[in-house]
């Protein structure tokens, strides 16, 4: 449960973090891709 627990907030800090840079410096894409990557990955484990 600790686990499910440290991914569930770690993704979250991710997609938040990748949000940010969008956000900041205009439509970075690859930032985002990453953060569906990641996203996906974290799904599928």
């Amino acid at each position: 449960m600790a686990n499910f627990l440290y991914r569930l907030g770690h993704s979250v800090s991710v997609y938040f973090f990748a949000f940010h840079s969008k956000s900041t410096l205009g439509c970075n894409l690859r930032t985002n891709v990453n953060a569906v990557c990641l996203l996906i990955q974290w799904i599928n484990f």
